[in-house]
């Protein structure tokens, strides 16, 4: 309790939130965004740059930064592809049903699709961990996405 008042958890107001079917819908609606910001903060706090800096970087303005770290518009392709290309992040997006989690390839199986891998996709391999709630990944600083995520 701080002040007499209880103190809730960031998953415990979560969780009220997401009971209310609207929100829920612009929840999962963002969920690109987010995950997508986080990235963003994490390669910031990486590299101990500012947004303005990031901006230059990505040929950008600095508010165009800050719209991609508050997360509440969905990325375009453009962009996703901007932050893979200047930044070397890699996203990795699956469109399902609802009910159904994404299919994880493998090699072998994209060989199988797509032949003998022309198609030039990165891959997550059967032996990974389970994927994060977020679609990217990012392998290569485990350690920033927790402390980004330590900032909300």
């Amino acid at each position: 309790m701080a002040n007499g008042w209880p103190v809730k958890t960031h998953e415990e107001v979560l969780a009220e939130q997401l009971a209310d079917d609207e929100f829920r819908r612009e929840w999962e609606r963002l969920s690109l965004a987010r995950a997508v910001a986080l990235e963003v903060m994490a390669y910031r706090a990486d590299e101990g740059i500012s947004q303005r800096e990031l901006a230059a970087r990505l040929g950008l303005r600095q508010p165009n930064v800050a719209r991609l770290e508050a997360a509440e518009h969905v990325p375009s392709h453009e962009m996703l592809a901007r932050l893979a290309n200047l930044l070397d992040m890699e996203f990795t997006i699956s469109i399902v049903p609802g009910d159904r989690e994404p299919t994880r390839l493998t090699k072998a199986g994209v060989q199988h699709r797509f032949g003998n891998g022309s198609a030039r996709r990165r891959l997550t391999d059967h032996s990974s961990p389970a994927p994060k709630p977020f679609p990217t990944t990012r392998r290569w600083r485990p350690t920033s996405a927790e402390r980004v995520q330590g900032w909300f």
